[in-house]
């Protein structure tokens, strides 16, 4: 269905106001969560796709808790923390945190999960690498020792922690890990996931149950709103839904904006895509400005570079300087790899009608997200449309761009490979004082925009659809769901 038909399916009365949601299954329901793509797994071990990461972050936590607006790291099932020196930090565990089960976190579930991580089939293992080992001291504290100086390891130990004995059991599909979150998994089948509030002693007992739903197509999506039966989607309606949506009585659109990037990721195996001008003529092609106002009606902001909230102009759009970029590569054709979901699929279309409008031939090529990772990780493709994970730490940037980490050690799967990006990399990961780190990735960031070893195009804002049973609700910056454990 067209974004027009679509827009006309929700403004010209299919629901009117008359027949506004009223929260369809009485009020004691379990809050509806919908998402689109199917959750089979929430162990933090092995946890990669965007929901399900989300998901498993209310059933687990971790001895520190990202701010849900500054990012910055507090304690959550630690008491405090202390650096002892630049290789040794001190975490002390609080008192009376239970697992779900009712079990007492003790340092040995600390020691036993943070080994897990470091285990090959761990997809923490890459950023964990810096950590020698994890010893207890005494019964309530545990001391983490890194092989060098580690800036980011506060940020890190956001990572949800495992009872011990689980810890060391292989990784599982499913929902079966016992967990520190404020819900608890009471029944995982396909396309649902059942949650209830737990008191485990890190923070108040939520008020509401909850019910993870998976919903495939967008247009099911949003009859759930309009029939009162959902009640929070995030970043899972097209923008061209939206205006119909948020003229029903009740139903609210609320966003922030996000810290993540959607960005062309180029492999340089390609011997055009190899050269700078050619990556040069690409961005060039791109209207960011016309794309962030109509396509994505204005929830998005054109991007500078990589890194989220910068006051730099963005990547300029001119046309005649990128067919003057092209001149003397012949004939382009590339593949342009993106998921299959609707938005992104009309994305990918209009990439491919600026890049045509300067001589560049783009196919596009739709996958569902197994196929899709299996493309990406093996590196079949020429450029594919793509969203780095939500910039809480700049030092996740490495994980996507320094050479050391191509498929199946990271996520350089555009085998970038530029010596004095990594160089800028690894000194940001080891310098501890915050502004001359703010200073590098600053560096980092102007690189970037110059080298093009991927192409930047905008920051989309979290968008959510609330109901009136969840209003209150807003996504955090880094698009979790947090704040749903906060709702009256």
């Amino acid at each position: 269905m067209a974004a027009t038909a679509r827009i006309a399916f929700l403004s010209l009365g299919l629901v009117s106001s008359a027949c506004a949601p009223k929260g369809a299954g009485g009020p004691d329901r379990p809050l509806e969560v919908i998402v689109s793509t199917y959750i089979d797994t929430i162990d933090p071990r092995v946890v990669i796709e965007v929901s399900s990461m989300r998901a498993s972050r209310l059933v687990h936590a971790g001895l520190l808790c990202l701010d849900p607006e500054t990012l910055a790291p507090n304690p959550c099932a630690a008491k405090s923390f202390a650096w002892q020196d630049d290789r040794h930090l001190r975490v002390e565990l609080r008192e009376g945190v239970r697992f779900h089960s009712g079990k007492l976190l003790d340092v040995s579930d600390v020691v036993a999960t943070f080994a897990a991580y470091k285990r090959p089939e761990s997809r923490r293992s890459s950023m964990f690498e810096p950590l020698e080992r994890v010893d207890a001291d005494g019964q309530a504290a545990v001391v983490f020792t890194l092989n060098r100086a580690y800036a980011t390891l506060l940020t890190d130990l956001d990572a949800p922690i495992l009872r011990a004995d689980e810890a060391r059991s292989m990784p599982t599909t499913g929902a079966s890990l016992d967990g520190l979150g404020p819900y608890r998994v009471t029944a995982f089948a396909p396309y649902e996931l059942a949650l209830e509030p737990s008191d485990t002693g890190i923070a108040m007992k939520p008020k509401h149950k909850l019910l993870v739903r998976t919903v495939t197509d967008e247009n099911a999506r949003a009859l759930r709103f309009l029939s009162g039966r959902a009640d929070v989607a995030v970043d899972q309606l097209s923008p061209a839904l939206l205006p119909g949506i948020e003229r029903q009585q009740g139903l609210s659109v609320v966003s922030v904006k996000s810290t993540n990037v959607l960005y062309l990721a180029v492999n340089h195996a390609h011997p055009a895509l190899r050269e700078l001008r050619v990556r040069q003529a690409i961005s060039l092609a791109i209207d960011r400005e016309g794309i962030t106002k109509t396509l994505l009606e204005g929830r998005a902001r054109p991007a500078a570079g990589l890194l989220p909230f910068v006051t730099q102009a963005a990547q300029m759009f001119s046309p005649s300087e990128s067919k003057t970029r092209l001149k003397g590569t012949p004939s382009l054709t590339l593949s342009l790899l993106t998921s299959n979901d609707r938005s992104r699929v009309t994305m990918a279309r209009y990439l491919a009608q600026l890049l045509s409008e300067v001589g560049v031939t783009v196919e596009i090529v739709a996958l569902e997200f197994g196929t899709l990772l299996s493309r990406l990780n093996g590196g079949q493709f020429d450029l594919a449309l793509l969203q780095l994970p939500d910039v809480s730490e700049p030092n996740v940037l490495g994980h996507f761009l320094h050479s050391a980490f191509v498929p199946p050690k990271g996520a350089n799967r555009g085998h970038v490979a530029d010596a004095q990006l990594d160089k800028m990399i690894d000194e940001g990961r080891g310098e501890l004082d915050p502004q001359k780190r703010a200073a590098l990735y600053q560096r980092l960031d102007a690189h970037v925009r110059t080298s093009l070893p991927v192409i930047p195009l905008w920051h989309e804002d979290h968008v959510a659809v609330v109901s009136p049973r969840a209003k209150g609700f807003l996504p955090a910056p880094d698009g979790r769901w947090s704040l749903l454990a906060a709702l009256p």
